[in-house]
């Protein structure tokens, strides 16, 4: 115990050097910001480090290497749902990358954003906004606050047919545990054109093995962006009971697999929805962890919602809409959907 103290020392030490004293943090007030969790067992991480650029990232991963202490990267620590800001154990130093912001670059005619792990989904939109022209980008219902990349590395997913984000991404750039820095796919030729298009370039596709992992900090990626619909309908229905969903679910199937349904599709249960509006009821429920029947179906009630609710959106031009439009009403009727 008294090496890894000594060793966590050190590092600090070393990454105030590198970093300024500014940038590295092991103060009380912040370490009890960064333990703050609502898993059963929250963590105190040894400091809190903020580098700048991919260079200050490499020279972080390789101190910490040389002094064999753990790092526990995050983007914003806004990914709600995705993990925790909060480090795995008690003693890592964690390795906060809000501060690399930046949009590198925007190619309004192919379609793509080169992004740091700090850009927000609200810098992004309000940036497409002013020099976007045409281009979407997809979004989660994370928050304004939520870092795209960590999105993305954590397999996120939005809701429009760009929702499968890990899908339209191509040219990560990676520190390794060594502090090594790689390009992925057609990245690693300086003059490549198409880092940003195609995801594979030559070889193994390496790009997955970084997602829910630690084999690397991602410093960088390309994102695509899809172009703005000239229609767009969202759908919504509520399935009453919970025995119904799997027929709802055999129901929509073929209109996904026929590109009727291009967007991703949000199926989630009452607990779900619920959750989203209001915490466990404690008082009503003092000595038990789950919801009583009688009082989970009054909640529903209250609420409006159905034993499962599925979402949705139609993409497209006027007339391609349309035709999709009659074919989700015409499941609706088929399935066990009340409205």
């Amino acid at each position: 115990m008294a090496d890894m103290e000594g060793a966590g020392q050190d590092a600090v030490a070393a990454l105030r050097a590198l970093l300024g004293a500014a940038h590295v943090l092991d103060d009380a007030d912040t370490l009890g910001a960064y333990a703050r969790s609502t898993a059963a067992r929250p963590t105190r991480p040894r400091a809190v480090v903020y580098p700048g650029t991919a260079e200050e990232v490499a020279g972080v991963v390789a101190i910490a290497a040389r002094l064999q202490v753990p790092l526990y990267p995050i983007s914003t620590g806004k990914n709600w749902g995705y993990g925790d800001a909060t480090a795995v154990t008690s003693g890592q130093i964690i390795v906060e990358l809000s501060r690399m912001n930046r949009i590198l670059a925007l190619d309004t005619e192919l379609g793509y954003a080169v992004i740091e792990p700090g850009v927000t989904q609200a810098q992004l939109s309000n940036y497409l906004a002013e020099h976007g022209g045409e281009l979407w980008m997809d979004s989660t219902g994370a928050g304004p606050d939520t870092s795209l990349v960590g999105n993305i590395m954590e397999r996120g997913f939005g809701h429009s047919p760009y929702g499968n984000r890990l899908l339209h991404i191509a040219g990560l750039q990676v520190v390794l545990a060594n502090g090594d820095v790689v390009n992925t796919g057609f990245g690693h030729y300086p003059s490549a054109r198409t880092t940003y298009l195609y995801p594979y370039g030559l070889g193994p596709y390496l790009d997955g093995i970084f997602t829910q992992s630690n084999f690397g900090i991602v410093t960088r990626l390309g994102m695509w962006l899809m172009p703005r619909a000239e229609s767009v309908n969202h759908f919504l229905c509520s399935v009453d009971r919970h025995e119904d969903i799997g027929a709802v679910v055999d129901a929509l199937r073929p209109l996904r697999m026929d590109g009727t349904l291009r967007s991703i599709l949000h199926i989630g249960n009452d607990l779900r929805v619920l959750s989203g509006g209001m915490v466990f009821p404690r008082d009503m429920v003092p000595s038990s962890t789950a919801l009583p029947d009688e009082l989970r179906q009054r909640l529903r009630q209250q609420a409006g919602v159905g034993a499962w609710t599925v979402s949705g959106a139609l993409y497209g031009r006027t007339r391609q809409v349309a035709a999709a439009r009659h074919a989700v009403r015409a499941w609706r009727w088929a399935s066990r959907c009340s409205r």
